[in-house]
């Protein structure tokens, strides 16, 4: 090609000149020069300019096919985004994608479609609006995987799992990741896509389980892997990692040598490179002052960076208590504003880092508060007088130690007594962490304040002897158990709340701690006598806490209403919703959650009446095609009851309500959860597993269990009708009609995991945060977080429940 500057003119003439019958040379030509004239504006940041050319030259991808036009297409766009970036760039960049993608929408240009949104949501994570990437990026994976594009979902979720570490959701994070590596495991990967998932692979491993040898290699892995395909920058990133992960190993000497090979020799003069570098040298010479003058100098490459952001608490940490250590190393005795005025900080943050050494067991020592100084105790070489000094300051302040089975917590304890559990496996939103839970009046505390406000050890200290420690269960569908059907009332109350109490106290040893007695499809005098004795409570040592009610029914399909009396099924709102719920109901007040079918005349404004009211809306025992379903969504329904029970099969024209796990209308603004009965039964191993690849996010783990729960075989009631149980299966009389569950919570998660392959967190997640996420109510229970009721059970790995905790106290002992 000339060397002469190329025009838009020239290109729309050249362009202008082709048709059906141009030959292959003619065509050829006319794409080079657009390619051509692509870089050129992209050598001169012209974004606009390029945004002009793909408008201009629309008429030419007509004429070579689908396939050839979306590879030119992406060429240029690609050009584009190669331009550095300032404000207006940016913006220019991710319209130019908007346009190229609503374009190729309106011309059903489908693969084009999902391949520039592809690169949109990598854009958004390139330029830090991680928001918009989680969302395109959950919304683009579900498609694709429903398509099996497995190349491209490799790169989505690769993308999708970047901007979740970015917002602080690991869990996110890793279902994506794990996305990813299945499809890569499944299928042939491109050597970038592999590195890409690699690199990935050593940021999570990295931030969740500080596993820094692990991390170091799946860091080296993708270095390799971009640095045989020519990708220097990525390959410069995945050094960077390298070195942090050095840092992070306290095996710093080790850089200089390994960075003089001939491998690493190209990229000593990267900018990200000299940064971290100056972080490790700093780090190595324990040199605070250096340490920060490097984060300062460095602040776009390691403060910025939110794989180095992560560590860098820790690494300041470290070397805060490294460059005590330099300074109190020749005294016996040091006063603490001296060692502030060394260091160069307040005395405040020194006390406190010295106060952690010490609990740490880093720093043999106590602080003199009185003389405001630092007591350095000799190492080795004691005096007898000194060793029985320290063993008898020890008993006065050792918190009293007892393990989770003690009868002692059987006693009765004070007012404001401190508690600590230890040596535990704790569930967090990102994982299982081998952590501390700090608990005094029934709440969770921050063990910072203990320990830094109010200067105190634990009264009892409790060991968990290794076991996981998980929020208590929380189960939104149960009808009864253990001899007491919910949907039964005998005209006397003091009967009804007896049975209710009864089966509170008893779930405590299946670890729940929360329910929502269920009601299924009723008269209008049973639900009027029934719902003011559902009314919400904590839970407590005689029995797991009430959430309000589920009412199932009676506003469902006639023709999916399983095993609920037909005679008793309503099937229109009529004119008036919000007068024909409270006509049937009597009230609002005691209920958590409404089953209602769609597709009903009213539905709509039902929903909202009921939303309003502050009721969360489920969709189940339906007939409703997809349509419905998204209606209920957008007017505020939240769940669907019994994933794939009581609705219609899933139609490749009309999916009905199993297609809303994968529907656009689902967005942050409207999500959505499902209730899922794991139990064997109700829903197949393989639909288990297509909901929870599906949707990982919107499992909630539900029993659907009735009186039969927790009795033997034989002939049990739910509601009018009579049950016929044997084993796990329970049926209606005289049909083959499932009817509600007999599998207890912890039976449903085992099986979740065995069905699936998930994690234990992933299902433990799906019986406690998202059930009380899915009822807004994570501020109290479902988490383990600071301010949180202590309600949590106590399991080892097989799930199966030791004890059972409610407001701090054992409720539950498991003595066998």
């Amino acid at each position: 090609m000339s060397s002469t500057p190329v025009t838009l003119k020239a290109v729309q003439s050249e362009v202008s000149s082709q048709t059906a019958k141009s030959s292959e040379a003619e065509v050829k030509r006319c794409e080079d020069l657009i390619l051509t004239y692509s870089k050129q504006l992209a050598k001169e940041k012209d974004i606009t300019g390029i945004r002009t050319l793909v408008e201009s030259i629309r008429s030419f991808y007509d004429l070579i096919g689908k396939a050839r036009a979306s590879k030119l297409i992406r060429d240029i766009v690609e050009q584009a985004l190669t331009i550095e970036q300032g404000k207006q760039e940016k913006d220019e960049k991710i319209d130019l994608l908007k346009n190229c993608i609503e374009w190729a929408t309106s011309n059903k240009r489908e693969f084009l479609r999902r391949s520039l949104q592809s690169r949109l949501v990598r854009l958004y994570n390139d330029v830090r609006e991680f928001p918009q990437a989680q969302k395109l990026g959950q919304e683009l994976s579900k498609e694709l995987k429903m398509l099996e594009d497995r190349e491209l979902l490799i790169e989505v979720s690769v993308e999708e799992s970047k901007s979740a570490f970015n917002l602080n959701n690991l869990s996110k994070a890793k279902t994506a990741l794990l996305t990813a590596k299945t499809s890569a495991n499944s299928a042939i990967a491109s050597p970038q896509l592999q590195a890409a998932v690699d690199l990935q692979s050593g940021v999570l491993y990295s931030a969740e389980e500080r596993d820094y040898k692990t991390s170091y290699s799946y860091f080296y892995e993708a270095f390799e892997g971009f640095s045989n395909i020519g990708d220097k920058t990525n390959a410069t990133g995945a050094l960077k990692y390298m070195i942090l992960c050095k840092i992070m190993l306290n095996e710093t000497e080790q850089l200089p040598s390994l960075l003089a090979t001939k491998e690493f020799l190209p990229y000593h003069s990267n900018l990200r490179i000299i940064a971290i570098r100056a972080m490790a040298d700093a780090f190595r010479k324990r040199s605070l002052k250096d340490f920060m003058k490097a984060l300062e100098e460095h602040k776009k490459e390691l403060v910025e960076d939110k794989v180095v952001a992560v560590h860098s608490q820790n690494l300041e940490r470290n070397m805060l208590e490294k460059e005590i250590s330099r300074v109190i190393e020749p005294y016996s005795e040091i006063e603490l504003s001296y060692i502030a005025r060394v260091i160069g900080m307040t005395v405040p943050p020194i006390e406190k880092a010295i106060a952690r050494m010490i609990l740490d067991k880093k720093l043999l020592g106590s602080i003199d508060q009185h003389g405001d100084t630092v007591l350095i105790y000799p190492k080795a070489g004691a005096t007898k007088q000194f060793t029985q000094a320290l063993s008898t300051i020890s008993k006065l302040t050792k918190p009293r130690r007892i393990k989770f089975d003690s009868e002692v917590l059987d006693e009765q304890f004070a007012g404001n007594q401190l508690f600590q559990f230890v040596n535990c496996s704790v569930l967090r939103e990102d994982g299982l962490k081998k952590e501390h839970i700090w608990i005094r009046n029934g709440r969770i505390l921050d063990e910072r304040t203990v320990f830094f406000e109010e200067k105190r050890m634990a009264d009892v200290q409790v060991d968990c002897s290794g076991l996981i420690l998980a929020p208590g269960f929380i189960d939104v569908q149960l009808n009864g158990g253990f001899g007491i059907d919910f949907s039964t009332y005998n005209s006397d109350d003091d009967e009804y709340k007896s049975g209710l109490r009864a089966v509170a106290k008893q779930l405590l040893a299946h670890g729940v701690t929360s329910f929502a007695p269920t009601v299924i499809t009723s008269s209008p005098e049973t639900y009027h006598k029934v719902l003011p004795l559902l009314k919400r409570t904590y839970a407590w040592s005689e029995g797991a806490g009430i959430l309000g009610a589920h009412l199932e029914g009676p506003f469902i399909s006639a023709d999916k209403r399983g095993c609920h009396p037909e005679q008793l099924v309503i099937t229109s709102f009529g004119s008036n919703p919000a007068e024909t719920i409270e006509k049937v109901y009597g009230s609002t007040k005691n209920i958590a959650i409404v089953t209602m079918a769609p597709e009903l005349e009213g539905a709509q404004e039902a929903i909202k009446y009921l939303v309003a009211a502050g009721t969360t809306v489920s969709v189940g025992h339906s007939s409703a095609k997809l349509g419905p379903g998204e209606m209920a969504v957008t007017s505020g329904a939240k769940m669907i009851t019994h994933l794939f029970n009581a609705m219609q099969s899933y139609h490749h024209r009309d999916p009905g309500l199993i297609g809303l796990l994968t529907s656009s209308k689902v967005t942050p603004e409207h999500p959505l959860y499902y209730g899922i009965i794991s139990d064997g039964i109700h829903t197949h191993d393989s639909a288990l597993r297509i909901a929870y690849h599906t949707n990982p996010d919107g499992l909630i783990l539900v029993t659907d269990a009735i009186a039969a729960l927790g009795m033997p075989d034989g002939v049990h009631k739910l509601g009018t009708q009579t049950i016929h149980v044997k084993g796990f299966e329970a049926k209606l009389d005289g049909t083959n009609t499932t009817a509600g569950s007999v599998a207890s919570m912890p039976y449903c998660i085992r099986h979740l995991i065995k069905a699936t392959g998930c994690t234990i967190e992933y299902a433990l997640q799906s019986a406690t945060h998202k059930p009380a996420t899915l009822l807004g109510i994570t501020s109290k229970k479902g988490t383990l977080a600071v301010g949180s009721i202590a309600d949590f059970v106590l399991i080892d790995e097989n799930v199966d429940v030791k004890a059972t905790f409610c407001s701090g106290s054992r409720v539950f002992l498991n003595k066998d």
